[in-house]
């Protein structure tokens, strides 16, 4: 489980307030994305959602979504999923070339 107090170090929301302010986007995506079985659905789903995220909070909220979801993903047991979360880079402002602070 990451540490609730550590901070996204390229972008100033932190990591808990991210997990507070999209709790409800993060309890779905995960779920939706974790019961994926086939890597091309995988892949669509992710896709969709993190575009549909990108389109409603702009990049900067979707770095630390992408973040806090790769962990939960992982959480779930689907290492696969939080490495492809933290891969997609749909624009200037996603995490494709960031640290993973796992």
């Amino acid at each position: 489980m990451p540490s609730r107090d550590r901070t996204l170090a390229y972008k100033s929301r932190s990591y808990r307030q991210c997990e507070v302010d999209f709790e409800l986007e993060l309890a779905r995506a995960s779920s939706y994305i974790a019961s994926s079985i086939k890597a091309t659905t995988l892949t669509q789903t992710i896709e969709e959602i993190l575009h549909a995220f990108l389109s409603a909070h702009g990049p900067d909220s979707t770095t630390g979504f992408q973040m806090v979801l790769a962990d939960r993903l992982r959480a779930r047991s689907r290492p696969d999923a939080a490495q492809q979360v933290l891969a997609w880079a749909h624009c200037a402002g996603t995490p494709s070339n960031a640290q993973d602070i796992s």
